[in-house]
């Protein structure tokens, strides 16, 4: 109920918005975005998509051979027992924060 008045006012004014200041982000973003690619570059020898889950997954697990993170606890060493030949290890945060004590990259 307190927040109608809110809304109401949302709706008839609008939501102020800078497109200077995203811009100043966004290209803030794409420096920080591009310096982290290039030196995961620099370790592997070769560019790397890191938006791509896939290429993170290939990298890290059949390239540098990192150990896949144990699907019961989430530790780093034990294999996942897959289902299937098409399943993929994680590259969720918390195992890159795990990996991270085997390599850079990471």
């Amino acid at each position: 109920e307190m927040f109608i008045g809110v809304l109401a006012l949302t709706q008839s004014h609008g939501i102020g918005f800078s497109p200077s200041l995203l811009l100043k982000h966004k290209n803030s973003f794409e420096k920080a975005r591009g310096d982290i690619e290039a030196e995961a570059a620099r370790l592997v020898g070769h560019p790397v998509l890191l938006s791509s889950p896939q290429q993170v997954c290939s990298l890290l697990y059949e390239e540098l051979k990192l150990p896949p993170p144990n699907s019961r606890a989430g530790e780093v060493g034990a294999m996942n027992k897959f289902k299937g030949a098409n399943q993929t290890h994680t590259t969720n945060e918390e195992t890159l924060q795990a990996l991270s004590a085997l390599h850079p990259l990471p």
